[in-house]
């Protein structure tokens, strides 16, 4: 179960950085909740709404994450909702940093989709999840929470190096990329400069 800290954290962290209409959806599976924000939400155009709403909303229909694990904790920015299934702060924060990034764009459909796209997707990608990233250990430096920080650096980093991983070489697999991830946290925290 994800702890009242942890929603809390993220709840203070949306707060403070203005993201009043982000929605966060803890331990829910409400397809029916998915749809209607989707629809709803002012920030994305009636195309964006058909091409990657639609999509995206079917996959939350239909992939049960407390079964599947899969879409697991993640920003939906079709419905403007940070989906929390797992307790760790850090990894809540990331998703909360993702919906900051994602808010700040002119046009924030075209930039999440970017991560989409053959040749320049992998690049997007990291990018995307470097800037949830440092959006989270940022916060968590500001706010002197020294073990959260800590212990983000033993997740975040680990999870940054295999989507790298994974971007670079390929081939390699999932399984792989993780534990080139695992072995690269407590090596290069120098990737983000905030830490």
């Amino acid at each position: 179960n994800v702890s009242a800290e942890t929603i809390e954290k993220m709840k203070e962290y949306l707060h403070e950085n203005g993201l009043h209409d982000v929605l966060v959806s803890v331990n829910q599976y409400k397809p029916q909740d998915v749809w209607k924000r989707t629809f709803t939400n002012p920030k994305t155009s009636l195309l964006s709404k058909v091409l990657v709403g639609i999509p995206t909303s079917l996959i939350e229909t239909f992939a049960f994450p407390k079964l599947s694990g899969f879409p697991g904790d993640h920003y939906n920015l079709s419905s403007n909702t940070v989906h929390i299934f797992s307790n760790n702060t850090a990894l809540a924060l990331h998703e909360c940093g993702h919906a900051k990034d994602l808010n700040s764009r002119e046009n924030p459909t075209l930039y999440g989709i970017i991560r989409s796209l053959p040749y320049v997707g992998s690049i997007g990608g990291l990018y995307q999840e470097y800037q949830a990233s440092n959006n989270a250990i940022v916060y968590l430096r500001e706010k002197k929470w020294d073990t959260l920080l800590a212990s983000s650096f033993k997740v975040l980093i680990p999870a940054y190096a295999s989507y790298f991983a994974e971007a670079v070489l390929p081939s390699i697999g999932f399984q792989e990329a993780q534990r080139i991830g695992r072995f690269c946290s407590d090596r290069f925290v120098i990737f983000f400069p905030s830490a």
